[in-house]
């Protein structure tokens, strides 16, 4: 989508009070949270798995929503809470620590 055809504040506002309704939701061919955090956090256990005796730092690059659904789950909130994690700006790095 370019500038003059990218949804505006009020269409992400209403998908995101959809997604805290209902996680599962596919509507407007939308990836649903629980998805996107199943998939993410899926990645990171091959990764973890798969890691030898030294540490390793891994860069995750995608967008901000499934950087939110992934922080979320790691902090280990429910679904529908992944829209109050602060959204990630271009470029930003944080730390992704599970909570134990």
């Amino acid at each position: 989508l370019d500038e003059k055809n990218y949804p505006n504040e009020e269409f992400w506002k209403a998908i995101n009070a959809r997604d805290t309704a209902d996680p599962t939701n596919t509507d407007s061919n939308f990836e649903s949270v629980v998805s996107m955090e199943s998939r993410l956090t899926q990645v990171i256990h091959e990764l973890e798995k798969n890691k030898s005796k030294q540490p390793k730092l891994y860069f995750i690059v995608s967008h901000s929503d499934p950087l939110s659904a992934l922080s979320n789950a790691f902090q280990q909130k429910s679904p529908q809470e992944y829209v109050q994690i602060p959204r990630f700006k271009n470029a930003e790095i944080r730390n992704l620590v599970p909570v134990k």
